[in-house]
């Protein structure tokens, strides 16, 4: 009778330590995952914002463009 509980109790934690362990390992998959999204989206954000500052830098450069034709031609008037 004692040794029956005993196996019971033992085969009861055996498989919460299979069940805790499986679920541990898909957590850490889970995790590890996530990490490489977020440093995906963080490396694209950073691309992004390369691709911004340049397109922003050659508004400007159209403007002064713009604005030193604009002169020149009040100049010549």
């Amino acid at each position: 009778m004692f040794l029956a509980e005993l196996i019971d109790f033992y085969l009861f934690a055996l498989l919460h330590t299979i069940f805790y362990s499986a679920l541990m390992a898909e957590n850490r998959a889970r995790m590890s995952h996530l990490e490489g999204a977020i440093q995906r989206l963080d490396r694209e954000t950073r691309e992004l914002e390369l691709k911004r500052n340049l397109l922003r830098q050659e508004e400007i450069t159209e403007e002064i463009e713009l604005l030193m034709l604009s002169a020149k031609r009040l100049w010549r008037r």
